[in-house]
């Protein structure tokens, strides 16, 4: 993919792997989110049908989550394995050709802790691929191979984006197909008119992306959604049910479907900058699409000492996005929201938070493992004309603890 740092996490594909999902044949991965499972929401948790259910008895007979590191990988996603392998780099020990890993049709998954799920994954089909301890390849009957069909999905996207570029559309990767791989937005390629953002309505499997997670964080803001949860960048019967509610107290056509009045209602702006819709800003970045945990309320930050030089504000919560400034340490900052998912591993360990944070006038990403949060302070104003009260309930009813003086 164009632009894209070596040993990236694959998810930087995120956008154009799910366009190549949506042209696969209807019905034959399943949505596995339903199981008990833990995975990256940009990761996808697509499986088909005999292997899904065959996951399911061996996790019920287990009795505990499963912790899922890499599910269904899109022919895209393989090639930027295979290209770093045969690089030498990111030590990767093996990566197949893309159209021709399991990963590719749904019946494979990398897992946490293999060795304890032996016993429950064999019996139910799974088995563990040698020389590649997380890995499970599912061999039960009543499945296909889907690599080709994955491939074939790029070639006529390629194709339908390109029309002086044509390549053969055979299902077959190859130095020309390859080529135009490497050539592709890892953004995906441009499926909606300017000024216009894309339908969002309830599917199988569930859409993904980050236009879904504005709007739910729309819908959170305005009250139709609660709990930081519900923003995740999956358009489920959760969100289907908060946008009928919007549209039936803003008086549109209930249907649940997100379109160009819905969106015009929620206040996002098409070309993803900030607009006024009442008392409330609404402010979209970059690449919007890692899931969010909504704070308490903003906190103040400073840069620590962790950094050996300079901390990256960046455009999006991942090393290979633009960087915005350089912080140094010691430099405050206005953390706004906490995140996980990113691709930062601090030296080797298991913390890869972010903080969508402003610094220097920008708003943007930082690794929060360079940041320490600041104390929650405040102080009595002058508006105070004697002693403000400090009470056991936010109400002038409420039982007065203590006298505070303005200073």
């Amino acid at each position: 993919m164009r632009n894209i740092t070596p040993c990236t996490s694959t998810t930087i594909t995120f956008d154009l792997s799910r366009q190549i999902i949506d042209q696969l044949p209807n019905g034959v991965l399943l949505d596995c989110s339903d199981l008990n499972i833990s995975i990256n929401p940009r990761q996808f948790p697509l499986l088909q049908s005999p292997a899904k259910e065959a996951l399911r008895r061996a996790i019920a007979n287990r009795g505990q989550r499963m912790i899922v590191n890499s599910g269904y990988r899109s022919c895209v996603q393989q090639f930027l394995l295979r290209t770093w392998f045969e690089q030498g780099r990111c030590g990767i020990p093996a990566a197949a050709l893309p159209g021709r890993s399991n990963h590719e049709s749904g019946l494979a998954l990398d897992i946490q802790d293999p060795r304890g799920w032996d016993r429950f994954m064999i019996p139910q089909g799974w088995r563990p691929l040698p020389g590649d301890p997380p890995h499970f390849d599912y061999v039960g009957r009543g499945t296909r191979i889907l690599g080709s069909e994955g491939v074939l999905a790029f070639q006529r996207l390629w194709n339908r984006f390109n029309s002086s570029d044509q390549i053969d559309e055979d299902g077959v990767y190859g130095p020309q197909t390859g080529s135009r791989m490497r050539m592709s937005p890892s953004e995906g390629f441009g499926i909606v008119a300017p000024g216009q953002l894309p339908i969002l309505r309830l599917t199988t499997p569930l859409t993904n992306n980050g236009d879904v997670r504005r709007v739910q964080q729309r819908l959170f803001e305005l009250g139709f959604l609660s709990g930081a949860n519900s923003v995740d960048s999956f358009f489920g019967p959760t969100t289907e049910a908060a946008v009928r509610e919007f549209q039936r107290e803003r008086g549109l056509s209930v249907d649940g479907i997100v379109g160009q009045q819905t969106y015009e209602a929620l206040g996002l702006d098409p070309r993803g900058t900030t607009e006024e819709s009442g008392s409330t800003t609404v402010t979209i970045l970059e690449d919007p699409t890692t899931p969010e945990v909504i704070l308490d309320g903003e906190r103040r930050g400073r840069v620590n000492s962790n950094t050996t030089s300079t901390l990256q504000l960046r455009s999006a919560a991942n090393t290979g996005s633009r960087i915005l400034a350089s912080l140094s340490p010691g430099t405050d900052l206005l953390v706004k929201a906490g995140l996980s998912g990113g691709d930062y591993d601090a030296n080797g360990s298991t913390r890869n938070d972010w903080y969508r944070a402003e610094a220097s006038g920008q708003d943007g990403f930082v690794a929060a493992f360079f940041v320490d949060l600041l104390p929650l302070t405040g102080r009595v104003n002058s508006m105070v004309q004697t002693q403000l009260r400090v009470r056991d309930a936010a109400s002038t009813s409420g039982a007065v603890i203590s006298d505070l003086s303005s200073i």
